[in-house]
């Protein structure tokens, strides 16, 4: 090791040790917690296929009764419900799906109180209700976003803090972004090494080959999940990579297509969360272009596997929604979003995948294969690549159990030559400007550090 970092091109290889434990250290916490909830998220479609086989799949009869009758069949048990949204039998051997949410007071099909619902009624589970489209029968139900799964997926996203959460996985991913290049640096080879079969250059290796075969791998995940952030996703790169409303033949409100997106139904695509919804001549009273008939020009348009939301009041619009985001579909080029005026039958909006920008085109594309939709191959890659990042992990605090400072209280060991010490920080301060809640973060340890050596009397920030 001594004879490597005395290369010219390692002389910076202690600083750049000491930020990539640093980077490791605020990461790998959140990096094991995504690990194992992505496990629980990539298995979430065959478990649900298994566990739940009775209520999916149905005995093909004869003639399918139209969209309207499935829903009415519905509605008449669950008394007082209001309809989210249908979504058609994937293939004739299918149950159709119908969201609908259910209040305080009404019943659930089997003839008892909602326990969750506010008493005013303002706070509505919505519930996923299988329908078998030839006889009109439920064939089961369940509460949207109360599964393992989804609980999992909130857990993954937010840490089930809301906005804070958000900003936490901000952080966390530009760190993760500074640890796979600081991390490449460290382990790029420069010479021959020996095949340690123990101690600390073993799980070294284990840990410096894990982590290069799945660098490129994580930054692709760290860099998707970054664009849904709040600030680095929100303000400097969603905001400009958004679908233009002026696309749309129809005046838009202030409400944005996010709206759309119900607990445990993501339904909107990415580049179209922040552009606002078109608004119809639609005043709210009964639709004169009903269910049937959207569901028939979608079939005619060329949906295929998709759902329907129907108008939310006065100068909503029927939304017809085929997207990877809401796993409609696994093909991201058939991402398609349309809107349709309720009071006249005109679409007033379309918003196919070719009309993407360049980043909602990235970002549609990497969704199904970030969820492991894109096929079993992707489902199983996806697999082993949790369970590679828990790898690194457990290397990870081997390596410095075994190297960690006995004396001194310290995590990690000082650097001592000031020049490349700054050089290094100055080195990771800019690039974590491109992630300015990183950039916060890491100047807070920076100056942790200050004010600690100078309490101990060292008198320098440990860079």
């Amino acid at each position: 090791m001594s004879n490597t970092q005395s290369k010219p091109s390692r002389r910076y290889h202690a600083a750049v040790w000491r930020w990539h434990f640093y980077a490791g250290l605020v990461v790998m916490p959140f990096f094991v917690m995504a690990a194992l909830t992505g496990m629980i998220m990539v298995l979430k479609t065959p478990f649900t296929e298994l566990a739940h086989r009775d209520r999916l799949n149905v005995e093909i009869g004869g003639e399918m009764l139209r969209p309207s009758q499935q829903v009415a069949a519905v509605l008449e048990q669950w008394q007082g419900a209001e309809l989210k949204a249908y979504l058609p039998p994937t293939a004739p051997d299918r149950s159709a799906i119908i969201h609908v949410a259910h209040g305080h007071g009404n019943g659930n099909g089997n003839g008892e109180q909602n326990e969750h619902s506010s008493h005013d009624g303002r706070d509505m589970l919505t519930y996923a209700v299988n329908v078998n489209p030839y006889t009109g029968d439920i064939t089961g139900f369940g509460p949207l976003g109360m599964s393992p799964a989804d609980f999992a997926e909130s857990l993954h996203g937010t840490l089930l803090m809301g906005d804070v959460g958000d900003v936490i996985i901000e952080a966390v991913a530009g760190f993760g972004i500074l640890m796979i290049f600081t991390g490449l640096y460290l382990y790029w080879p420069t010479g021959k090494r020996q095949r340690a079969k123990s101690g600390r250059p073993f799980w070294r290796r284990i840990h410096g080959l894990t982590g290069m075969g799945v660098s490129v791998v994580l930054l692709f995940f760290l860099v998707s999940g970054l664009a849904w952030t709040p600030i680095w996703g929100g303000k400097l790169t969603q905001a400009w990579q958004g679908f233009p409303a002026e696309r749309f033949s129809a005046p838009v409100g202030e409400a944005r297509h996010e709206a759309l997106n119900a607990p445990g139904a993501r339904i909107v695509s990415w580049a179209l969360e922040k552009t606002p919804l078109p608004v119809s001549s639609y005043t709210g009273e009964t639709p004169v272009t009903g269910l049937d008939s959207v569901v028939e020009y979608a079939r005619r348009e060329g949906f295929t596997t998709f759902r329907v939301l129907p108008p939310r009041g006065a100068g909503g619009t029927w939304t017809v929604s085929a997207t990877t985001m809401a796993a409609d579909i696994t093909d991201p080029t058939m991402d398609r979003t349309m809107h349709i005026d309720p009071a006249i039958g005109t679409v007033l909006a379309d918003a196919p995948f070719a009309d993407y920008s360049v980043m909602g085109k990235a970002m549609a594309a990497g969704i199904s294969i970030h969820m492991g939709n894109a096929g079993a191959l992707n489902l199983i890659l996806n697999l082993l690549f949790c369970i590679a990042i828990l790898a690194m992990a457990v290397s990870g605090f081997v390596m410095w159990w075994i190297r960690r400072p006995k004396t001194g209280g310290t995590l990690a060991a000082p650097v001592t030559d000031v020049t490349r010490r700054w050089t290094v920080a100055g080195i990771m301060l800019v690039a974590a400007l491109l992630f300015p809640v990183t950039a916060i973060v890491m100047a807070v340890i920076y100056a942790g550090e200050a004010v600690a050596g100078i309490i101990s009397g060292r008198g320098r920030p440990a860079g």
